[in-house]
């Protein structure tokens, strides 16, 4: 739903960089794509970039079982659109994931795991990019959401929900996905 809600600013978002077409679903998970890639055969021409960051919809129970289709969805991907780079964004932390501390967890074992796997199958186009940082503010000395590696999470990002980005997050989050992508 993070993609769903950045739909009409995404393209704003990401110019001059990048031409966008924002297939963000809210509520979608892994099993969803896996199931549904054909939603994109319609496309006339393969993108230059794919950029997924599924599996937000999480439960607790099966990572690796998660993490298996994830990885089906990027393969199927590269058996569609060949020539497409294939770019894994990384999960991020939210405010309210710290209600409920394994999804925090979660979160970190599941980049772990996806980075490791695009890494160790060095499969040309594959990219993974690790955009965790732009919900953190690494000069913070206090705040109530902590995460060691990064800090604490700044709290003016997000809508009331403390879930979804409000449009200043969708900024750092653009910002985060273009310095990412440069590398």
């Amino acid at each position: 739903s993070h993609f769903t809600m950045w739909y009409e600013k995404a393209a704003q978002d990401m110019a001059p960089e990048y031409n966008v077409l924002n297939f963000g679903i809210g509520g979608s998970n892994a099993y969803f794509w896996d199931s549904n890639l054909e939603l994109l055969s319609g496309l006339k021409n393969a993108p230059k970039h794919i950029i997924l960051q599924i599996n937000g919809n999480i439960s607790a129970g099966d990572v690796e079982g998660n993490q298996a289709i994830m990885q089906s969805v990027m393969t199927k991907l590269h058996e569609m659109f060949p020539t497409t780079e294939i770019v894994y964004m990384s999960r991020f932390n939210t405010v309210a994931y710290f209600a409920e501390s394994w999804k925090v967890d979660y979160t970190s074992y599941s980049n772990s795991i996806m980075k490791e796997w695009i890494e160790t199958n060095n499969i040309e186009n594959d990219k993974y990019i690790d955009v965790t940082h732009f919900v953190y503010d690494k000069n913070a000395t206090s705040g109530n959401y902590y995460t060691e590696g990064y800090g604490y999470m700044k709290t003016n990002i997000w809508l009331g929900d403390k879930l979804h980005l409000n449009d200043e997050g969708h900024k750092l989050l653009a910002a985060a996905i273009k310095e990412a992508m440069s590398k």
